[in-house]
Parts: structure tokens; C-alpha cells; sequence
């Protein structure tokens, strides 16, 4: 009996607290139909629909008839006096049309008023909220008009710091203007909202007034997915007074990637200018309980453009990895700086850097090339330019002496821009085939051969694949990227260095449909390479410091391990795993029996592990073996060999990177299943 009487008690609690947290507390229990009645009785009108406030205890939002249109009112109950009005608006919803209808319906973060007509056809939502002193005001309006043709959505909400207006049609621009009454409570009229948002819409489609200074405007396009109506609620712009900043914020992907573009005051030019681009994306794995993010910054002055991206951890806030960290000259006009030329689509600078075309999401705006190319050579011709996703420069040029050539650069950091030529290109060489925009095409429509060309290390240029990815290049490799591990091919080739290649010895299109393993093979030079070789499937391969010293053992490989051999003995050779002796690469003894040399190498399997997905792994490496990088990064392990385990305290595995050839040691925790 004891326990029934506390689970009253208690029950009786609950309902108390609620009814204390939401609403009329002791009269709650009314019917829609009474409680309509009672406000019609205090406002003396005929009540359409009324709803007691979700956040706001005891207050109740109403729509009443107000000739010839809707008004609102809110209204606040006392127990002992009944209902009294707070506020009302005879004029918020006016007449527009026949056969109107309006009620509440139950949306975040209060009530939200729908009206609509037939005639035109139209619907509108307006949202109503309370702030902490309860004054009431209209944070957003929704509405869609349609004449049988053309159907068109407009959204117009409040700022959070209440200063700003914005109006996004879902098909491109955004319009903010300051804030005065149109969005109190008491003053804000529907008819006058809509007037307003469509006479903003009309001065961005009119390229003369958008470009006047004199509307009271900030003039904003955005570029939006007009089949997601939430899009625009993703969008949000905030003021710092004291610092002159307007920041612009959007978040793409259901917010796992937020971009800032910032925006300062010029006393001088009395113009907002963008001068910063931030963009952070969130990254977690189902295989590491490490939560990071992926950041992205670029800084605009005077003289240059500064980018830098890396890695940090969330909950420690410590940079793991820097991607890169680049300086370009400043070559922008002014004018594509100001706020009211910007878009969203194509700024002229986002997080990364200079902006890329619209064209695939590829290359730089082409008018930026030639005065970048014109800020680092006063000399030769500039025919052609690209910019590469690693923020380094490709240029085509023609020397003095008719030669066309590729000028290759990276910004080496302290040692500034450090460039490389290439030997002599064939007449007519440009960027682009099809949609890869960063290939160099030797008239491939004719049957020569696009490549591209990257960086595998400084002051090392070399290709990375030929023909439309017919079959990619690595600085010790040529093969079948993506497939099977036995269709890569270690060794010395001839398109590792731009400088010495012959442009005219590349196969011509269409290479690799009919091509074998054999063929790939013969491309690679194997004398003073060897890999890996025990009989045993199970077993693998020590590397000492030191000949025969058990102890100083650095690591165990697996089978098909690619090693360059500095000195081969009867017992012992001295090898190379990596590319430069200098930088990240790790030197030791194997036994010679455990090898196999040159074209035996071939009748070895491979058993690294190949890791295809950036999304595996995205624990950053420890420090590479004296490599002046420091860190393998996430982006650099979709192009990874597991080569085998490091001797340590700690479980390392070592990878093996395929694009610069580096080597460092990743944490077995950080592989996933399936990759060792």
C-alpha cells in the first residue's frame, strides 16, 4: 500500500513540474473550442485558431479576423483577471486574394502562423518568437507563389544579432539590408515584407542597380540547391562592431563542413572587403576514437595570398599534421574583393586559396594565370597555366629560343618559390583533356599523349599518370593504379624526372586496353632494386642497423618490400627502403638469401597491404625517418603500402608512401580491419 501511495505521489509531482515548465499551469486542461471562445471574448473578434505558447508560460498566441485581413495577438492568462493583451497587429496578414485561410501550426521555436490563398495561389509562414523579457518579434518569413508556370520559394529570416535581414531565393542571390520595423511585432506587415523581399530581388536582376551604391543594400549571391528548401537556414552572417568584421558562414553536408568568409571595413574605400576564408570539416572514423578536424585558412593582404590546411584534434586543439602552408603575390583587383561583387560560387578567394572555375571544380581563374606567371619570370612567353590541388604552379612557356617548356614551382618556405624546367615539350602543348583539367596534352586528339605532372618531393618534378589514368607513375614505380598489388612495377624509369623526359617517347592514346603485365614490366629499369623473399608465406624479413647484430634490429617486412640495394654482398646487402637516401627513407642490412634481385623480383607476391581510403585512416604517422615534412598526412595514405611492423614499444606498422616514395610508421590502432 506504501508503495502505491508513493507512485501517486510522485506521478502527481510530474504533472505538476510540467504543467509549472509549459503553458497555463491549472487551467491548461481547457478545450481549443473554450479556449477560442475566451480570447473572442477578450478581443472582441471573431478567433480563427489560438494555441498556448511553448516557451513561454501562460501566454497564448491568437489569429482573430481583422477587416479585411488576419491580425495576431498575444495574450497572457491570470488566474484571478483571466486573459489580457500583451500585443496584437491588426495589420500583420491583410487581405491578398479569396478563399484565405490561416491557423497555427506547431514548428521550432514557437508557433508559426500559415496563411494561404487560392487566388493567386500562395502559402507563407511566419515564425514568432519570445525573447528572455518576452517581447515578441518575427524571426523568419516563408513563402511560395506559383501562377500555373513558374513556382518560386523565397525565405526571409532575422539575423541572431537582430541586426540584419536576409532574403535567399532558393535559385541564387542573398539580399541583407539593416534591420528597422518591419520585423517588431506591433509594425510587421506581410504584404510590405513580400514587396520588400521582391524589390530586393529585382535590383540583383538588374546589373546597373546592383552595381549602385546608393540602395541600402548588401548585395550577396549565394549559390544554393534549389530542390533543398533547408539550405538557406544553413546560411548565417554575424557583425563584430569594435573589429569592423562581417563574417559570412555556410554549412554544406548536413554541417560537417562550415566555410566563414570575412569581410573587413576600409575607411578608405568605404567598401567591405573580403579579406580571410576559413573552412573547418569534421572527420571521425569508425575504427579511431581520435575526433579531428580538417582546417583550412587563407589570409588576403596588400602582397600576397597566404594558405595553409591541417589537421587538429578536437578535444587537445594540438595541430597533428600541416598539409601545406603556401604564399602566392596577391594578384587580385580590389574590386573582385568587395562585398557587393561577391558570390559565393566562385569568390575570388576561398579557404584554399585562389578560387577554381566552376569548370569540374578544377582549375584557377585562367585571367590569374598569366599575372602570376608575370610576378615570378619577367622573361619568355607565358602560353598556358594550372593550378594544382597541392597549391603548386604549372606553367607552359616559350623560351627565346622557340622552345616550349614547363616551368614547374612549390613554395619551399623559407627558400621561397623554388622552380624546375622541363626538357623541351611538343609545339602545341596546352592544359586540359576532356574534363582532366590538369593535364599536359600533347595534341592527344591527334594521338599523342596527355599526362599529368606533379611534385613527388623538393626540386623533384615527375609524371603521375599517362593518358587519361590509362596507367599511373609513381618517382620508383609504373603501373596499374588501384588494382591488384603484382600489377605495380618497381624500378628506375624514364618519367620520374620532367627534366631529362622525351615528350615524344610517351605511348599514344588509348594505352593499356590491350596492354599486359609484361608490357608495364618492360618499362622499368630492376637493375639495383630488389624486394623481399622468404619461402615461408608467413614469415618476414629483418632489417639491422648493423650486418648480423640481432639486436639492432629496425623493423619486419613483409614479401614484395621494394628496396633500393646500395651494396650487395654474398650474406649481407645494405638497402634502401624509400626514395632519397636524405629524406624519409629507412637504410639497414637484409640477408641475401631472404631477396630476389632484378627480374626475379617479378616471381614474387606482394603482400603489402595496399590502402585505397583516405576514410581508413586518418591518425597522422609519426615522423618519417629524417624526413624535413615531419608527418605523413590523412590525404597521403589513399596512397599507401603497409610494408611491414616497426621495432618499438609501441605497435607501428610502417608504410610506404607511393607519391613521394617517403616511409614512416602509422599506429596499428589506426588500421582498420582488413588492412593489418
Amino acid at each position: 500500500m506504501r508503495r502505491r501511495s508513493c507512485f501517486i505521489l510522485l506521478a502527481v509531482i510530474v504533472l505538476l513540474l510540467v504543467a509549472g515548465i509549459n503553458g497555463v499551469k491549472a487551467d491548461q486542461h481547457l478545450s481549443d473550442y473554450q479556449l477560442r471562445k475566451d480570447i473572442e471574448s477578450t478581443l472582441s473578434a471573431f478567433v480563427f485558431d489560438a494555441q498556448w505558447a511553448k516557451t513561454v508560460p501562460d501566454t497564448v498566441i491568437a489569429i482573430y479576423h481583422a477587416a479585411p485581413g488576419f491580425g495576431v495577438a498575444i495574450l497572457k492568462y491570470d488566474s484571478s483577471t483571466g486573459f489580457s493583451v500583451l500585443e496584437k497587429n491588426d495589420q500583420m496578414i491583410p487581405s491578398k486574394g479569396s478563399s484565405a485561410t490561416a491557423r497555427l501550426d506547431d514548428h521550432t521555436p514557437e508557433y508559426s502562423i500559415e496563411i494561404g490563398w487560392e487566388d493567386p495561389k500562395e502559402n507563407d509562414y511566419l515564425t514568432l518568437q519570445a525573447d528572455d523579457q518576452e517581447n515578441w518579434k518575427i524571426i523568419n518569413l516563408e513563402y511560395t507563389i506559383s501562377d500555373g508556370q513558374d513556382d518560386k520559394m523565397v525565405f526571409c529570416r532575422l539575423s541572431e544579432d537582430g541586426k540584419t535581414a536576409i532574403i535567399s531565393p532558393l535559385v541564387d542571390p542573398r539580399i541583407e539590408w539593416p534591420v528597422d520595423q518591419e520585423f517588431s511585432f506591433s509594425e510587421f506587415n506581410l504584404v510590405a515584407a513580400q514587396e520588400l523581399c521582391e524589390n530586393a530581388l529585382s535590383i540583383l536582376k538588374d546589373p546597373e542597380r546592383s552595381k549602385a551604391t546608393d540602395q541600402g543594400y548588401r548585395v550577396v549571391h549565394v549559390a544554393m540547391d534549389q530542390y533543398n528548401p533547408e539550405i538557406p537556414n544553413r546560411f548565417d552572417s554575424r557583425m563584430d562592431e569594435e573589429e569592423k568584421l562581417l563574417y559570412l558562414t555556410r554549412e554544406d553536408q548536413n554541417g560537417t563542413i562550415q566555410t566563414t568568409w570575412i569581410f573587413h571595413w576600409e575607411e578608405k574605400a568605404e567598401a567591405w572587403l573580403l579579406v580571410r576564408a576559413e573552412q573547418i570539416e569534421y572527420t571521425s572514423t569508425e575504427y579511431d576514437e581520435d575526433s579531428v578536424v580538417t582546417e583550412w585558412i587563407t589570409e588576403i593582404t596588400a602582397d600576397a595570398v597566404h594558405s595553409t590546411k591541417w589537421l587538429r584534434d578536437i578535444d587537445t586543439q594540438q595541430v597533428l599534421c600541416t598539409y601545406w602552408d603556401v604564399t602566392c603575390p596577391n594578384v587580385l583587383d580590389q574590386n573582385s574583393l568587395l562585398l557587393k561583387r561577391f558570390n559565393f560560387d566562385t569568390p575570388p578567394v576561398n579557404a584554399v586559396g585562389y578560387n577554381w572555375s566552376r569548370n569540374y571544380g578544377a582549375y584557377a581563374d585562367p585571367t590569374l594565370l598569366p599575372k602570376l606567371y608575370a610576378r615570378f619570370f619577367s622573361e619568355n612567353q607565358y602560353v598556358d597555366g594550372y593550378l594544382q590541388e597541392d597549391r603548386t604552379l604549372s606553367f607552359i612557356v616559350r623560351k627565346e629560343s622557340g622552345d616550349l617548356v614547363l616551368f614547374c614551382g612549390a613554395d619551399e618556405g623559407e627558400a621561397g618559390w623554388e622552380w624546375v624546367e622541363s626538357s623541351p615539350l611538343p609545339e602545341g602543348t596546352r592544359f586540359g583533356d576532356s574534363n582532366i583539367t590538369d593535364a599536359v596534352n600533347m595534341n592527344a586528339w591527334q594521338g599523342g599523349a596527355a599526362v599529368g605532372v606533379r611534385r613527388y618531393g623538393k626540386g623533384r618534378w615527375g609524371l603521375s599518370y599517362v593518358n587519361s589514368y590509362d596507367f599511373f607513375v609513381g618517382p620508383d614505380w609504373i603501373g596499374l593504379y588501384g588494382s591488384e598489388m603484382n600489377s605495380q612495377f618497381f624500378g628506375t624509369h624514364a618519367w620520374g624526372d620532367i627534366t631529362v623526359i622525351d615528350w615524344t617517347s610517351l605511348p599514344p592514346e588509348e594505352f593499356g586496353a590491350q596492354e599486359t603485365k609484361e608490357t608495364l614490366s618492360a618499362m622499368v629499369d630492376r637493375t639495383g632494386w630488389a624486394v623481399t623473399a622468404q619461402t615461408d608465406p608467413d614469415a618476414t624479413t629483418k632489417l639491422l642497423v648493423e650486418a648480423g647484430r640481432e639486436d639492432s634490429l629496425l623493423g619486419n617486412f613483409y614479401n614484395g618490400t621494394p628496396l633500393f640495394v646500395l651494396e650487395q654482398g654474398s650474406a649481407w646487402t645494405k638497402v634502401r627502403i624509400g626514395t632519397d637516401e636524405n629524406t624519409g627513407a629507412m637504410t639497414g642490412w637484409m640477408r641475401t638469401e631472404d631477396l630476389a634481385f632484378g627480374d626475379n623480383m617479378l616471381q614474387v607476391n606482394r603482400d603489402a597491404i595496399q590502402i585505397h581510403s583516405e576514410k581508413v585512416l586518418i591518425h597522422p604517422v609519426v615522423p618519417f625517418i629524417g624526413s624535413e615534412s615531419g608527418i605523413m598526412t590523412a590525404t597521403q595514405f589513399s596512397e599507401c603500402l603497409v610494408i611491414g611492423e616497426a621495432e618499438s614499444d609501441q605497435k607501428y606498422a610502417i608504410v610506404y608512401s607511393l607519391k613521394d616514395g617517403n616511409v614512416g610508421f602509422v599506429p596499428i590502432t589506426s588500421l582498420g580491419n582488413g588492412n593489418g
